[in-house]
């Protein structure tokens, strides 16, 4: 007895403690309970955050990797408490307790239950907040209760002591489900346990059902995969959409409606529906707050029943985000579907239910807002460019290096050529779509809203995205993916995290597929900002996932200077060795027309299903007017120096008297843009230039009257 309160356990029992404590104490001190990660599930490995910075300046050790086994750890309970009592020191870490359970673990209290990681951190957070947890103490239990695992815990709260019984059950070392129970209630104290919502995601489906399931508590999306949705006759979007309007509201990008648009419309017409398109833009230079205001103005236009006409949108990743974020904000919310054209989009965004816009910085508004379907069809990659392949590749070789060691093998054996077939038309294709699919289920399906920030999905996105928004790169995303996976890999060689021999694999890996490793103009010192910058973004600590070996990964907290000018260097004496593996090949087809390949030297023609582009101009000819339909981006170079035989960068048009950023030309005959959009360097006209709604070229609008002369006193 302590404090005037009772005694909560005999002598004996006290002995019992003290041996329990000793033990927790040297788990907790060396940290040697090894917070799992989200990648044992495949790999079967024990994984520990290294070098973090906690609360009391203690360090955590990284301990060996073990073989997989299928029987639970004998020291799995003592790590399971280390990590409870990290977290009730420093509530930040409650994303490490996180780690200990599997996916779809859960937590089950007086009947309710918290299914998936993402539900289970709200319970932690929710318990040691209100409740005022400031300590924690293992106590010892009778022998019949620690071997069927019973542990017996005191909070120590605001309102005085509370015990706990915590019966864990394990799988594979991970926490399948735990179930809590208060043993000793004061009188007249108040529930220990506050409610929260049941989520529990339902992954069964027939045979002829959706692929995957997720659900954020609040809509469960259903990810289907099928081929040819826009064939003739094919009824399968009216009736999963279960239109009963007879009209179909589609926002397509406007490089697919240059390519399927007629399809699209005779589709409609085979199935008795009405299309009613919007083409909107879908670069990533257009993925902006003008984009978004034009998209809300077309939603106004279209008027969709708020539940009976969801809104459709094909494109790539920037058209989906843009055209969630635009549903989400129209009416507080109308429902919406996606259909990724890309393959990054059906990798990597297929799953997730993230919707933004890049303002002030990439992504800096949005929102998360669940689609209720989105169709995984891979028959558009065939008018899908090579570079925009080797994009979806970046983030499918993510996966590779940190979760999943089958599409590694896969990529390694097929990789070049399934690059090549544009990862259409063989099992090997579809095995690795599947398996990338599969993976971001498994890591974001539990957690769709992010609420635990320790996932191995982040990886390839600690330096990305301060790459992608640096003007002078211009990267894809899954390029910058790229290179931030291939750098993150040389930092965990540094640390002796990854093997030499692994290393020296992915690098070679890379350079078989074409990846970007590095881009010209890059320095250690890059890398150095974008480490500084990702820390807002993750809560005020690192928490950067590195593999641990092929198909696992650790997170640290801690990258220093030393290791990252180590690390570039290295990057450095390979890239001399294979100039072919650094991005910024400055000719770049940006989408609309797909497929192609255009030659930079002058006066070079190119063609598409039998149509002759004019040549692009030289100091010889006149830049040819664009129109506004389809069109090319030529980059310029973010260094001085223009592409040998290529003309020098020149005005667009005397409307806006600046030097494009991206020079535009564009054959005729195809839909008009969207309004807002100016034709000659994309940038956002001054009111008094914007597009009409109608056809034709743009023009003024007339001045306004002048104002009415002022009377004379």
């Amino acid at each position: 007895a302590a404090d005037g309160h009772p005694a909560l356990f005999s002598a004996e029992e006290g002995l019992r403690m003290a041996a329990w404590q000793l033990l927790l104490l040297a788990a907790y001190e060396l940290r040697a309970g090894s917070l799992l990660t989200n990648a044992q599930r495949r790999a079967g490995l024990r994984h520990l955050q290294t070098g973090g910075p906690a609360r009391r300046s203690s360090t955590i050790a990284m301990v060996a990797s073990v073989p997989k086994h299928d029987k639970p750890s004998s020291s799995a309970p003592l790590e399971l408490v280390a990590a409870l009592k990290l977290a009730v020191d420093d509530r930040r870490r409650v994303d490490e307790l996180v780690t200990c359970f599997d996916y779809s673990g859960s937590v089950e209290v007086d009947g309710r239950q918290y299914v998936g990681q993402g539900a289970v951190k709200r319970f932690f957070h929710a318990l040691f907040l209100d409740a005022n947890v400031h300590d924690l103490t293992l106590l010892g239990g009778d022998e019949a209760s620690m071997a069927k695992g019973d542990l017996y815990l005191l909070l120590e709260t605001g309102a005085g002591p509370r015990q706990l019984l915590l019966r864990p059950v394990f799988t594979g070392g991970l926490v399948a489900s735990l179930s809590l129970r208060e043993t000793v209630v004061p009188p007249g104290a108040a529930p220990l346990f506050s409610p929260a919502l049941q989520s529990a995601p339902d992954s069964s489906t027939g045979p002829d059902g959706p692929a995957w399931e997720t659900f954020d508590g609040r809509v469960r999306q259903r990810i289907w995969r099928r081929t040819d949705l826009f064939a003739a006759g094919n009824t399968f979007l009216k009736d999963t959409l279960e239109l009963s309007t007879g009209r179909i509201i589609l926002i397509v990008d406007a490089t697919v409606w240059a390519l399927y648009g007629p399809k699209m419309d005779a589709w409609a017409a085979s199935v008795d529906l009405i299309l009613d398109a919007v083409v909107a833009p879908g670069n990533e230079d257009q993925k902006t707050m003008e984009t978004f205001c034009f998209l809300l103005d077309e939603l106004k236009r279209v008027d969709p029943l708020r539940r009976s006409e969801p809104v459709l949108a094909v494109g790539g990743g920037v058209l989906t985000d843009t055209t969630g974020f635009a549903c989400a904000c129209w009416r507080r919310g109308v429902p919406w579907c996606r259909l990724p054209t890309t393959l990054l989009g059906m990798v990597d965004a297929s799953v997730g239910i993230k919707v933004a816009i890049n303002y002030h910085r990439k992504n800096g508004v949005g929102h998360f807002f669940s689609p209720l379907h989105t169709f995984v069809d891979s028959s558009f990659l065939g008018t899908l460019p090579l570079p925009e392949i080797r994009s979806g590749v970046g983030e499918i070789m993510k996966a590779a290096l940190v979760h999943d060691v089958r599409l590694w093998e896969l990529m390694q054996e097929h990789g070049p050529r399934l690059i090549r077939e544009r990862f259409m038309d063989s099992v090997e294709a579809d095995a690795v779509i599947k398996i990338s699919v599969d993976a971001m289920l498994q890591c974001i399906g539990p957690d769709l809203w992010e609420e635990a920030l320790l996932r191995p999905m982040d990886f390839g996105h600690s330096f990305s995205r301060t790459l992608e928004a640096d003007e002078r790169f211009q990267l894809r995303h899954g390029e910058a993916v790229a290179i931030d996976c291939v750098f993150s890999s040389l930092l965990a060689e540094q640390k002796g995290i990854l093997p030499s021999q692994q290393a020296d694999a992915l690098l070679a890996l890379y350079a078989r597929l074409g990846l970007p490793c590095s881009i010209a103009g890059i320095t250690a010192e890059t890398y150095k900002r974008a480490r500084d910058e990702i820390v807002v973004h993750r809560d005020g600590l690192l928490r950067a996932p590195l593999p641990a070996g092929i198909g696992s990964c650790n997170y640290v907290d801690d990258i220093s200077d030393a290791e990252i000018e180590r690390a570039f260097e290295r990057l450095q004496d390979f890239m001399r060795a294979n100039p072919e593996a650094r991005a910024g090949l400055f000719l770049a087809l940006r989408a609309p027309i797909l497929g192609i390949s255009v030659s930079p030297i002058s006066g070079a023609r190119a063609s598409i299903s039998g149509v002759r582009l004019p040549p692009f101009p030289t100091p010889s000819s006149p830049v040819p007017a664009p129109t506004l339909t389809q069109y090319i981006t030529v980059r310029q170079p973010p260094q001085s120096g223009a592409i040998p035989g290529s003309p020098p960068p020149r005005y667009c048009c005397s409307d806006c008297g600046v030097r494009p950023r991206l020079l535009t030309i564009t054959p005729v005959h195809s839909p008009p843009p969207p309004r807002y959009y100016r034709r000659c360097c994309g940038i956002r006209p001054s009111r008094s230039t914007r597009r009409a709604p109608t056809e034709g070229p743009l023009r003024s609008r007339p001045p306004p009257p002048p104002p009415p002369p002022q009377k004379k006193n």
